[in-house]
């Protein structure tokens, strides 16, 4: 007999089926309980309690697998090989090799994992719905359809070849249920038991198949449905379709066998439900007719959040009152959603952070775990000729068991030099700080360290590599074996896990125990199957990602009481209290369905009037869709939460689902906003602190509750916030240490100097706490600056200002060339080990510097000036001491460097003195930078020559300062401009730029015919200064002295103060937080408060010394 019980949602039709199943074993009968894998646990727990250990021990709670399994242990089967989802896909990878040659429609994708994975989809797909290869090679042939016909006959081969090869070794799991039919065909296996089937939507053809021999050979089954009658008025595309269909089917078996059918039991009224709204909500959900429900709602909550981190807020802060006020546990609450990927990470995050323990309905991705990464990395390093970024992956994997020095010291150096490919198979031989470093005795016992890592990571991978090179499938099960062997990852992984907190490093151990295992049962399939058929190393490692990405390991549940959290299709949460059902988001939830797999959904159509029954096509999936919904809003008894993001975390736009309106349409609640209460949020110590960061600007009732909070609990808390909320007030506060950290007496470099002024926090960094950024070895703006400081002094020494006119431009390019050689083989043990780009640069290099010489050639060819010192040394030590300066408090402040060159006229018992900077960037003087303290540098040197030169700099006056520009000058110029005109742009580019002291000889001795050709300075027809000139007085060359010592002073004051606020300067060109390599240090944001910088005018800065000029 078979009986049906049928009802929606929440109607009783378990527990109906529970008192029949208790009535059959009552009589001291057997019975079969068969429900979805997901239902055996719960349900077994159930009838335990129901039945007692007597009544449950009669019943067998099995799922379709589970019943294969049962059947082959009483009439044999056990005794296979039987193939993994991983041995599936090597075994298909292996028929593809055999039949490729035959392909056409599928000839490109062979060699893919992908085509792989969805073949076995299709042939697991076949086998469930009972096709065999020659029905599918037959509707090939029948097909009208040329395209479907091709493809569905090339399927069919595939499909053959690979039967062919598993039948003669193995046995696939996608045939156990038809292998269990036919045992059950032949032996009375349901004879002695009542089955009862519970909480399935609908079945497979095999199935079904199951299905009919048990209503046939049992002396009775009961079948419960969730649908609301037998009728479909919907035309299969009502909610309970699918349902209605699969109990037409099972009636159709029953008469076919002549099994009578008793009348449907069609529950009504609802069991599950503790208040009426949930009760409307269930009666109109997705029907063709909506009864509202009459009243307010209480019960049910339709909400929209502004991002998915916000809604999941929402949730926890839910989850939390329900917990706290309203008597819940958490196993009490479940979260549903359509899909995880977007709300993994919230979940975890948050919910840790709220100490709400949950468990996840969802599979453990292995790609990202040590073990597997390990092998991952090594695979792609050796593939990619030792690509560096996937060693370093390598290396910096756990199971390796490197410390995070070591790490750092490695990556550094590949990080400066350039380390790529063949540079990892021969020893590390440059500086290990780079290109301007001496190579002392600790730099070279720091290389050698880097060099016993650098074996340490190249060795295995080599061995690898070697291993891999026969590309079968044993060499590359021992290959990667004999790997983690010889890194030793498990004591290594056992040494990381020490680190750990005890819970934590329990879970870790367990779970890369059972990653080991699984890895090495893949590479056993790796032996067996694949064997020594050939295979390519990309095709191997495809296949071993992909049955990494299949394998899964499993999660053990940490706690009894625990939130579940899952997919609308994969979760079975029982009869929460409360539900959240989040993620309702038009073409989501309800998703948007597409057929999938190899045939189209009209191709299937076709396939199916030829007979060939597949799985759902796009009608049937979207029914499946409705189902989820209405399964996810029908699952609480008392509260159900329902939202929305309306955005999706990357700035697109989000639409509420059907399930919002349809739930606001019954019971005529309105979106509301997913607002969080702070005082609700602080579940905890972590989130109340940052629910006090939502108020934390407000005057509220809020604000002072969680700060009384919080002052009890964590006292520092609030000063710490109130520090970050306020950097203007960063400052050291002990003066003592202060002056321990930059000293009694500051030795200053011009450019410490301008970086203070430029943002005092910055100066902190750099030279109060030393931090140093890795810099690569390329000729960066800084690197090649320097070099080009290194040339030009060179050739001008070697051949003096006037002598490098007489070289022609071959003698100058082979001579920079041979010092450019001689200055990196210095610095740089292995040149050839360098990338193509260095060389690319160098030569560039060697070009600049060429035509900078034959500009300073024609220069000096026409001048009065003379070099007489090159990188002439400002400093305690050096041949021209420092200006000193000493504050008030007895901190002396002297500002010492490195002079690029000095040159010096005579003219009528006078001695001149300028200063000349090679700059290879594209600073320019600019008087108005002076009254802020910065560009000081060149006027520093200046007057410090003047002051303390001695010999050939004794007693000169200041004739200037001067920035050559030392870069490549590029112009813009209509096609077909004439080259003299091109020439006379360039020239003007190469202008030097800076300021000159206001004398008619001193601008005509730079310049011989006073035209401003090579200086920032003319004569006008008449023979006087033209007034555009770059200019300044004696004495007002005595104002920017007495300006310059006032600002170091200044500059000393503050630092032995202790004041190093982030406070850049903003105008005039200058914005130090663009590049600055300390602002993720300081947290400088848009908006926080700048030092304003503007332009002064030349005449009022002299006059009356910027007064009444805003100085912040």
């Amino acid at each position: 007999m078979l009986h049906l019980i049928l009802g929606p949602a929440g109607s009783g039709k378990t527990t109906r089926l529970y008192e029949e199943l208790e009535h059959w074993v009552q009589g001291g009968k057997k019975a079969i309980l068969l429900v979805p894998e997901q239902y055996s646990f719960e349900s077994e727990k159930a009838l335990y309690r129901r039945l007692g250990p007597t009544g449950a021990a009669r019943v067998e709670v099995l799922s379709f697998t589970r019943l294969c399994d049962r059947i082959f242990r009483e009439y044999g089967g056990l005794a296979v090989n039987a193939l993994t989802d991983t041995g599936k896909a090597m075994l298909m990878s292996l028929a593809l090799g055999e039949v490729r040659d035959t392909l056409q429609i599928y000839a490109r994708q062979v060699g893919s994992a992908a085509f792989v994975e969805s073949l076995c989809a299709a042939v697991s797909e076949f086998k469930n719905g009972g096709v065999s290869p020659e029905e599918l090679a037959a509707a090939a042939r029948e097909s009208g359809d040329a395209q479907l016909r091709e493809k569905a006959a090339e399927l069919s081969t595939i499909y053959e070849v690979y039967n062919a090869l598993l039948e003669s070794r193995y046995t696939d799991t996608a045939d156990d249920l038809q292998r269990a039919c036919r045992l059950v065909e032949d032996h009375p296996f349901f004879a002695g038991y009542g089955v009862f089937v519970d909480s399935f939507m609908t079945f497979m053809a095999s199935e079904f198949r199951m299905l009919e021999l048990a209503i046939g050979g049992a002396p009775h089954c009961t079948c419960a449905f969730c649908c609301d009658g037998m009728a479909d008025q919907e035309g299969g595309n009502g909610v309970f379709s699918t349902a209605k269909k699969a109990i037409a089917r099972l009636i159709r078996a029953a008469r076919q066998s002549g099994v009578g059918v008793a009348v449907p039991e069609v529950l009504e009224g609802s069991h599950r439900f503790q208040n009426e709204e949930l009760s409307c909500l269930e009666r109109s959900f997705l029907r063709p007719r909506v009864i509202p429900c009459p009243g307010t709602s209480q019960w049910v909550q339709v909400s929209a959040a502004p991002s998915p981190w916000e809604e999941i807020q929402w949730v926890a802060a839910n989850i939390v009152g329900l917990v706290r006020e309203e008597g819940y546990r958490y196993s009490d609450v479940a979260v549903i959603c359509r899909s995880l990927e977007r709300y993994r990470t919230p979940v975890e995050r948050i919910f840790t952070r709220y100490d709400i323990p949950c468990f996840f309905d969802r599979r453990v991705e292995l790609e990202s775990k040590p073990l597997t990464a390990l092998l991952l990395s090594a695979l792609e390093a050796v593939r990619g000729n030792y690509s560096t970024e996937a060693i370093l992956r390598f290396a910096k994997n756990p199971a390796l068991g490197l410390s995070a020095p070591e790490l750092a010291r490695l990556e550094n150096y590949c990080y400066i030099w350039g380390v790529e490919g063949r540079h990892w198979l021969t020893p590390f031989e440059n500086h290990p700080e780079g290109l301007s470093e001496a190579f002392d005795e600790a730099a070279v016992l720091q290389l050698e360290e880097l060099n016993l890592l650098r074996a340490r990571v190249i060795q295995p991978l080599k061995n690898l590599k070697g291993q891999l090179a026969q590309g079968d499938g044993i060499s590359f099960a021992a290959g990667l074996f004999t790997l983690l062997e010889e890194v030793e990852a498990p004591r290594h992984l056992e040494d990381f896990a020490a680190s750990l907190p005890p819970e934590e490093a329990a879970l870790f151990l367990e779970e890369q125990s059972a990653l080991w295992d699984a890895l090495v049962d893949i590479l056993d399939q790796f032996a067996q199957i694949v064997g020594e058929a050939g295979m390519s190393q990309q095709r191997l490692t495809d296949l071993l990602r992909l049955a990494i990405g299949k394998t899964d390991i499993g999660q053990r549940p940490q706690t009894l009481d625990q939130v579940m959290v899952g997919m609308a299709d994969r979760i079975r949460p029982g009869e929460p209290r409360a539900t959240f059902v989040i993620g309702a988001v038009e073409g989501e939830f309800p998703a948007v369905v597409n057929a999938g797999g190899v045939f189209t959904d009209q191709e299937r159509t076709r396939l199916l009037e030829a007979g060939v029954e597949l799985a759902q096509n796009i009608e049937e999936k979207s029914v499946y869709e409705k189902f989820y919904a209405y399964f996810a809003v029908t699952t609480p008894r008392e509260r159900l939460y329902i939202s929305y993001p309306k955005e999706d975390g990357k700035g697109g736009a989000l639409a509420p689902s059907v399930i919002l309106s349809q739930a606001a349409k019954i019971l005529g609640c309105r979106l509301s906003p997913a607002a969080v209460d702070p005082i609700k949020a602080a579940a905890n110590l972590p989130s109340a602190r940052e629910a006090f960061s939502w108020v934390y600007h407000q005057d509220s009732p809020q604000r002072a509750s969680l700060q009384a909070f919080l002052e009890e609990r964590d006292g520092e808390l609030l000063d710490r916030m109130e520090a970050a909320q306020n950097r203007d007030g960063y400052a050291i506060q002990s003066p003592v240490l202060a002056r321990q950290l930059f000293g009694k007496r500051m030795r200053l470099s011009p450019s410490r100097v301008e970086q203070y002024f430029a943002c005092p926090f910055g100066y902190f960094c750099a030279s109060g706490l030393r931090i140093r950024p890795r810099r690569k070895v390329e000729f960066s703006p800084l690197e090649s600056g320097s070099v080009i400081h290194f040339l030009l002094e060179r050739m001008v020494s070697r051949y003096g200002g006037k002598g490098l006119s007489q070289l022609t431009q071959e003698q100058m390019h082979r001579e920079v060339e041979e010092l450019l050689t001689q200055y990196l083989s210095q610095r740089i043990d292995n040149m050839d080990a360098l990338p193509t780009r260095f060389r690319y640069l160098f030569n560039r290099l060697v070009a600049l510097v060429t035509r900078l010489l034959e500009q300073l050639g024609a220069e000096f060819s026409q001048s009065a000036f003379a070099p007489v010192a090159f990188e002439l040394k400002i400093g305690a030590d050096g041949p021209v001491k420092p200006l000193e300066l000493t504050t008030p408090d007895g901190v002396t402040v002297s500002v010492e460097g490195v002079v690029d060159r000095v040159d010096v006229m005579e003219k009528d018992g006078k001695k001149y003195v300028r200063v000349i900077d090679y700059k290879s960037g594209s600073k320019t003087f600019n008087l108005s930078d002076i009254f802020y303290g910065l560009n000081m540098q060149m006027l520093i040197y200046l007057f410090s020559i003047c002051q303390n030169g001695t010999g050939e700099l004794e007693g000169a006056l200041p004739a200037g300062v001067l920035y050559l520009p030392a870069k490549n000058v590029i112009v813009t110029a209509d096609r077909g401009e004439s080259d003299a005109l091109v020439a006379a742009q360039q020239q003007k580019k190469r202008r030097m730029n800076g300021l000159i002291l206001e004398d008619k000889d001193v601008v005509l001795g730079m310049e011989q015919d006073g035209k401003g050709v090579f200086i920032p300075a003319k004569l006008k027809a008449d023979g006087e200064l033209d007034a555009r000139s770059s200019l300044a007085s004696l004495e007002e060359m005595g104002q920017l002295k007495t300006k310059i010592e006032e600002e170091i002073l200044a500059m000393a004051k503050e630092l032995s103060a202790g004041k190093v606020e982030p406070l850049p300067v903003s105008g005039l060109g200058y914005d130090p937080c663009v590049y600055c390599e300390y602002r993720q240090v300081c947290g400088f944001e848009d908006g926080d408060r700048v030092r304003t910088i503007a332009e002064l005018d030349k005449r009022a800065f002299f006059a009356e010394g910027g007064e009444g000029i805003d100085k912040p």
